[in-house]
């Protein structure tokens, strides 16, 4: 969308290359920065906590209101090959087990479908506080339901990582081109 050029009375381009991953490529997390939201928060534990890249901050659920969830909002489908969710792995973490099942929806899609069961899962600050689930899926948005946690009222993400590429969308398709003066 150009809305201004000195040199001419119109937009101007002489190439646009958008670039990104291609398949084969070796998965990246593409959850980081992404829109996330919470169906509950506690104090000032918020949702974007959870994918802010500092696992000193942490989305934590309000007490009690299982289940709770957490979701990223991809932006685009995306070939999923695993989860990783971190707790601070600071000793003053006490170790914990986390119930939990993974959820997630293609673009297109109005509901989502589970991609991992629920499962507790060990979370131990010696070993790095971090849960890695092997999942093979394509999903725009991707879902966490927690429904227990040992060391806490409401389930607990200090990161939330989604392993994958970007799935192929399709090819831009310019439907038209005018610009004014004529």
């Amino acid at each position: 969308h150009v809305t201004a050029n000195t040199g001419w009375p119109a937009g101007q381009l002489s190439e646009l290359e958008v670039y990104g991953p291609t398949t084969g490529e070796p998965g990246g997390n593409l959850a980081a920065g992404k829109p996330i939201t919470a169906s509950s928060t506690v104090h000032t534990f918020i949702a974007t906590n959870a994918n802010d890249g500092d696992v000193t901050t942490y989305w934590e659920g309000a007490g009690g209101a299982y289940p709770s969830t957490l979701t990223v909002a991809l932006g685009a489908n995306a070939t999923i090959s695993s989860i990783v969710v971190r707790l601070n792995p600071d000793p003053v973490w006490s170790a914990r087990t986390q119930t939990l099942s993974v959820q997630g929806r293609e673009q297109s899609a109005g509901t989502f479908t589970t991609i991992a069961g629920s499962a507790t899962y060990g979370f131990i600050p010696s070993s790095g506080n971090t849960v890695t689930i092997p999942v093979s899926a394509t999903a725009a948005d991707v879902r966490l339901t927690f429904t227990a946690n040992s060391g806490a009222p409401n389930g607990q993400v200090a990161e939330l990582q989604v392993i994958g590429v970007a799935a192929p969308n399709p090819d831009l398709t310019v439907s038209g081109m005018s610009f004014s003066p004529a």
